[in-house]
């Protein structure tokens, strides 16, 4: 009499994986399939309606501790999503730390909103250290943007360095546009950040109508006449104590 072999997913078809997974939605795939082993990690790499999934929305959804330690351990080998939103979960620090080991060896995540959540200046220290310990990702101005998407998430921030990170003028950009939204922001440290000139014109815009920022170092930034003309007329309308410039 033959031992009947249960199936097993290091022999079904692709095809049948491939069914099996129509009846699953991306976040379910990204939660329950994916790390259960290497073929079923390669099978659903090759997953059309998988490889589509740039954006995970979940602002205000209900999701628990076990829920998010999966996404987490999920999201550190994802290669397809850009944009996550977590806005409206109560985050906290310890949740803002394993984001961080997130970003630490995520390559591909271009966005993420942490807004309406209780993360404080820790972590967004978290998040700069997982940016800025990124090994995979060259592209600093990306890593800019993040931070101004967290600057906006954080309730407490008050100082924020990001000293010696070559964000260029796009970066000030970035800066300066989320400066431009309500914050509780009063020390910035871009000092050697390559933000030249135009970049300066950029925060100087936003500073004759920002009214908590106290200090700002841009220091070694090339910046020349044109650009302490354009800090002096911001100044002239501001009420910030110290500009650190040279």
């Amino acid at each position: 009499m033959s031992k009947r072999v249960p199936p097993s997913l290091h022999t079904l078809p692709i095809e049948l994986i491939y069914r099996i997974l129509d009846h699953l939605n991306e976040f379910s795939i990204l939660l329950s399939a994916r790390n259960v082993c290497v073929r079923l990690n390669a099978i659903i790499e090759t997953y059309q309606p998988y490889q589509i999934f740039t954006i995970l929305d979940l602002k205000h959804r209900s999701l628990n501790n076990d829920l998010f330690k999966c996404l987490i351990r999920s999201l550190q080998t994802n290669t397809t999503i850009t944009t996550l939103e977590l806005s409206g979960h109560h985050l906290n620090d310890e949740i803002a730390r394993e984001l961080g080991y997130v970003l630490q060896r995520n390559k591909t995540l271009t966005k993420l909103n942490c807004g309406e959540n209780r993360i404080s200046t820790e972590g967004l220290r978290f998040f700069i250290m997982g940016l800025k310990n990124n090994t995979v990702s060259d592209d600093e101005q990306q890593n800019c943007q993040l931070y101004c998407y967290l600057l906006s998430s954080v309730l407490d921030t008050l100082t924020l360095c990001l000293a010696w990170t070559s964000i260029h003028t796009e970066g000030a950009r970035y800066l300066s546009n989320s400066l431009q939204n309500p914050t509780v922001l009063s020390h910035l440290f871009i000092g050697k950040c390559n933000i030249g000139n135009e970049g300066v014109r950029y925060l100087a815009s936003v500073l004759k109508y920002n009214k908590t920022l106290i200090d700002l170092d841009v220091t070694l930034n090339e910046i020349d006449k044109m650009g302490v003309e354009y800090l002096a007329d911001a100044l002239s309308q501001n009420k910030v104590n110290r500009i650190f410039a040279f």
